[in-house]
Formats: structure tokens, sequence, C-alpha cells
């Protein structure tokens, strides 16, 4: 059975995976969104005004994760601060979080609503994308080279 520490040490750990992850797909869907809206006539994948608005939107969504990932370390780092300059201020070596704190509840609601913001982008896209992959193949597939 854990220990409370280890439960704590592996909720940091997968925090910073989640994080990780979280940057990594909203990165990765912008550049593919970019090549995608940015392609030359090679692509056999032909989009529609609406579809390009959509990839825009789902690019939209990719920088706003990655905003809330923003927030949500600066609001930890602004909850902190407060924390250790209240300790400071008392003279204590150790304290707890306020958790009804703005700063808190705000990192905290950051955090989710990067995991889903990302989510829906990704879904978003492979609905999209899949959707013209599938269309592509039901009417013979790609333009072979020749």
């Amino acid at each position: 059975m854990p220990s409370l520490d280890k439960i704590v040490e592996e909720l940091q750990f997968l925090s910073d995976r989640l994080s990780a992850q979280v940057r990594m797909l909203g990165l990765g869907m912008i550049a593919f969104v970019w090549a995608l809206l940015s392609g030359t006539g090679g692509t056999f994948l032909k989009f529609t005004a609406g579809d390009k608005r959509q990839l825009a939107a789902v690019a939209a969504l990719s920088l706003l994760a990655m905003l809330l990932d923003f927030l949500q370390y600066a609001c930890g780092y602004c909850c902190a601060d407060s924390l250790h300059r209240k300790l400071l201020k008392e003279g204590k070596a150790c304290g707890d979080y306020s958790y009804r704190d703005w700063r808190y509840v705000a990192r905290k609601i950051c955090f989710w609503a990067k995991q889903v913001t990302v989510f829906v982008g990704a879904a978003w896209l492979i609905w999209l994308v899949g959707g013209h992959l599938v269309a592509s193949l039901g009417s013979g597939g790609p333009p072979q080279a020749g």
C-alpha cells in the first residue's frame, strides 16, 4: 500500500507529464494545421473554406491550451509566493495553502481546462482530417505518382 508521501510524489510526476503532453500535442496540432493550411496544391486532401475555418479553430484551441498551461503555472507561482511571504511575516517554518484562495482555485481550473481543451482540439482534428481521408479512399484514394 503506497504511503501518502508516495501518492503525492506520483501526483506531482503525473501532473508534470500531463502538462508536457499538453504542450507537445498543442504545438504538434498547430504545426499540422499550419502545414495543411499553407500547403500548395500538392495535397490530395481538399479543404473547403468551412473546413479551413475549422482547422483554424483547432489551432486556436491548441493555443488556448498552452495559454491555460501558462496561467496554471503563473497562478501556482503567485499562490506559493503568497504563502511564502505569509510564513516569513509570521516567522513560521511551514504552513498550508488556502484551498479557497482564488489563485489556488484558478490553478486547478486551468489544469483541468487545458486537458479538456487539448482533447477537444485533437478529437476535432482527427474527425476533420479523418473524414477527408475516408472520403478520399472511398473515391479511389490519393492520386498515384506516375
